[in-house]
């Protein structure tokens, strides 16, 4: 067998498995949709196909579908990419705070302790910029609950250099009246 030839099986062999791969997922991401979306996705078949196919199969396992409705429909559109979009907005902000705090040197006297725990705790090498790829993962695998308990973590593992706000003895900022607000001009307090 000559390589040429060789070199074409192997891509034909190669199209099938990738065929079967998406298939399987297909099996997945029919699962994952709810009742009314296989609905829509069935009563955009053409009518001319056959009886009313929502009604029938909307509810049925994606292998349990014949092939020749299966052929017209596209799943690869509601397939969830395991990426960086599939993270919702708080989970992106919980995780650009808690990368802001590990690394602000400035404010921050114990930044390589901290870097040390979230390594720890995602599952990374104990390197900025491992830390960095790895907890992307880390929030999309475990949602906006896990980074948010992450960022909590790591806010109440960190010491600031010079705190701005020191902690006030008798319970309100030094050098501020607590009765300021309800005194101002304008306001009806008698002082009683």
């Amino acid at each position: 067998m000559n390589i040429k030839k060789y070199q074409q099986l192997l891509q034909e062999e190669t199209r099938r498995y990738r065929k079967l791969i998406f298939e399987y997922n297909e099996s997945e991401i029919w699962s994952d949709l709810s009742i009314e979306d296989r609905e829509s996705i069935l009563l955009a078949i053409d009518d001319d196909k056959g009886p009313d196919f929502a009604d029938e199969y909307a509810e049925e396992d994606w292998l349990k579908i014949p092939d020749v409705i299966k052929n017209y429909i596209d799943l690869s559109v509601y397939k969830k990419k395991n990426d960086v979009s599939t993270i919702d907005r708080d989970a992106w902000t919980y995780m650009r705070g808690t990368l802001y705090i590990i690394t602000d040197d400035e404010r921050y006297s114990n930044t390589a302790e901290m870097q040390k725990m979230i390594a720890n705790k995602i599952g990374s090498k104990n390197n900025i910029e491992d830390i960095k790829k790895q907890i992307i993962t880390y929030a999309a695998d475990n949602g906006t609950g896990a980074i948010m308990n992450l960022n909590r973590d790591t806010q109440r593992m960190s010491k600031e250099k010079d705190p701005i706000f020191k902690e006030p003895t008798d319970g309100f900022a030094p050098g501020v009246d607590p009765l300021a607000a309800i005194r101002r001009p304008g306001s009806n307090w008698t002082g009683d």
